[in-house]
């Protein structure tokens, strides 16, 4: 069966500190691993990921993401060392992630072409998580020249912080999402009103934003109607936010794939985050059912708002 949908990016080791003293030492993590995982919610078959560990990654990781319905042969082994990363969270809210004495870096560990089996270039579409801008450049560039549609999320340092530059943005221009929390829009862009900043960013070419805006959900916009949409973030019980916004990217992907619908993207979006931040790690969230994310977006549907307003947020 040909493989739908795969994500490209890190795979971490994951030793995390909670404001409350909960401490988590080598969860399986990286933006490849949840954006994978919130796929595999809403996608009926393996997602696949393409990423890059050492050679003391521990194999049973790889082997409980198998069993959960993911696609491992994207995952190479490198004789470097890989990424193990701190996670400290601060009784403000912030977080801070800062790489163990011991770990690899991007652009070294980051994956390439060259990582990415042949099959899963007839997938529907690949999500591109935050690399080094180099990697996620080569990666989209790469997308785009194999006709393998793209979604992206995207860091601060991955497109020229001036307005004039963005045009120059090969990554933005050739996305069909872009996926972006609301902190990198503000590093990049500047604060200012959302309504306009959408409607200036989707000129260089993306049909579709979404705005993750932590615990207030997301919101999208849609290029060809030029709507924008909330849609609330789901209710769950939250222990380690760690991973919601990758999440929420794989869900969104498969969501905007199936049903071409940005509203329903984003309910399955954020539905995929709320499994994510419910414990600590990756894995637990492979445990979702179907049913219960069904039932999860259902209770957002009646939530969603269309928006009006220039400055929704009121910042």
């Amino acid at each position: 069966m040909m493989l739908e949908y795969f994500t490209i990016g890190g795979i971490t080791l994951d030793d995390t500190v909670l404001p409350d003293g909960k401490v988590q030492f080598g969860a399986p993590g990286g933006n490849a691993v949840y954006s994978a995982i919130g796929a595999r919610v809403w996608s009926g078959q393996a997602v696949g990921i393409v990423g890059r560990v050492d050679g003391q990654y521990p194999q049973q990781n790889l082997d409980s993401l198998a069993q959960g319905g993911l696609d491992t042969r994207g995952i190479r082994r490198i004789d470097s060392p890989g990424l193990h990363v701190w996670i400290l969270y601060e009784r403000s809210g912030h977080r801070r992630i800062i790489p163990q004495m011991d770990s690899g870096d991007s652009p070294e560990v980051d994956p390439t072409p060259d990582d990415i089996p042949p099959d899963y270039l007839q997938a529907k579409y690949a999500h591109v998580s935050c690399m080094a801008p180099s990697s996620e450049a080569t990666i989209a560039r790469f997308l785009m020249q194999q006709s393998v549609p793209f979604c992206l999320d995207i860091s601060q340092e991955s497109i020229p912080n001036h307005p004039e530059g963005l045009s120059d943005s090969y990554m933005l221009e050739h996305c069909d999402v872009f996926l972006p929390s609301i902190g990198e829009l503000d590093l990049i862009w500047g604060r200012q009103p959302l309504r306009p900043l959408l409607d200036r960013i989707a000129e260089f070419g993306p049909k579709v934003i979404a705005v993750k805006v932590g615990e207030l959900g997301s919101f999208v916009f849609e290029r060809r109607t030029g709507r924008l949409y909330h849609v609330p973030a789901a209710r769950c019980q939250v222990l380690d936010t760690t991973g919601a916004g990758d999440g929420y990217c794989g869900g969104f992907m498969v969501g905007y794939a199936e049903t071409g619908d940005v509203v329903e993207a984003a309910c399955r979006g954020n539905v995929s985050a709320s499994f994510v931040i419910q414990d600590f790690g990756a894995l637990h969230a492979l445990m979702a059912t179907r049913a219960e994310a069904e039932h999860r977006c259902a209770s957002l549907r009646s939530g969603v708002e269309l928006v009006l307003a220039q400055d929704p947020l009121h910042r």
